[in-house]
């Protein structure tokens, strides 16, 4: 029996549809937008991984000049709803507990951290049990790098995928995995938290994105659905 390639399983839009919705993209209204997002989210792949015991992510809080210790970790997770703004990820549908790949990632990606001399708390959150992260556009960030932006070296499954499908093929794959990462990345909270709506909808299993840092290169953050099973984490402040 011959086994299907990544392309036969999800056949991604033909190349006219998909070069004119990206094409016509920007000029858009909101709706357009997010019925071509909803298309491309539906015909595509979501390729997540099996983050396992051991891994650790962080979590800043800006603290000013107070040198308190945090009293309890309901303070470094995901503030009240009624004061809370949303970020690139969350929606009135997913609210969403933001960590990152490092310290220093996390301290970045505070708005108000400027290297100054002033109080921060940084939250430990490590896993205990295994947990599905999609890594928004690993597929066209191992095709042009040759690495995963989570995978790092051992990517060599998703080129044996690449690798397997007529190269004509799969290059509208890698488009439209490279626009949904951009979609993901974009400066329209609307938009972005619409696409990490589709993927949560998608498929239920997954419930952590990951996605570049826009403030620290080399970065990653994570996006963790408050409503999953938060059990699977454990953390400490410092």
């Amino acid at each position: 029996m011959t086994l299907k390639t990544i392309i036969e399983q999800f056949p991604p839009l033909s190349v006219d549809e998909l070069v004119t919705g990206i094409n016509n993209f920007p000029q858009y209204n909101i709706a357009m937008k997010k019925e071509f997002l909803a298309k491309l989210i539906k015909h595509h792949p979501l390729l997540y991984v099996d983050w396992g015991e051991g891994s650790s992510y962080y979590r800043a809080r800006y603290m000013g000049n107070d040198a308190s210790p945090i009293d309890h970790v309901s303070k470094i997770l995901c503030p009240p709803k009624e004061i809370r703004s949303y970020g690139r990820i969350d929606s009135d549908e997913n609210e969403i507990l933001y960590t990152a790949s490092s310290k220093n990632t996390a301290l970045n990606e505070l708005k108000n951290y400027n290297n100054s001399f002033n109080y921060y708390t940084i939250a430990t959150f490590r896993i205990y049990n295994s947990i599905k992260v999609l890594p928004i556009g690993e597929l066209s960030h191992t095709q042009v790098t040759g690495r995963g932006m989570l995978l790092g070296n051992q990517s060599q499954s998703i080129n044996k995928l690449i690798n397997a499908c007529n190269p004509d093929e799969v290059t509208r794959l890698l488009i439209t995995d490279k626009f949904l990462s951009d979609s993901l990345m974009s400066d329209n909270y609307n938009i972005t938290s619409y696409v990490a709506n589709c993927i949560f909808e998608k498929n239920s299993d997954i419930y952590v994105i990951a996605y570049p840092s826009k403030q620290y290169p080399g970065g990653i953050n994570f996006a963790i659905k408050k409503q999953s099973d938060m059990g699977s984490l454990r953390h400490k402040c410092s």
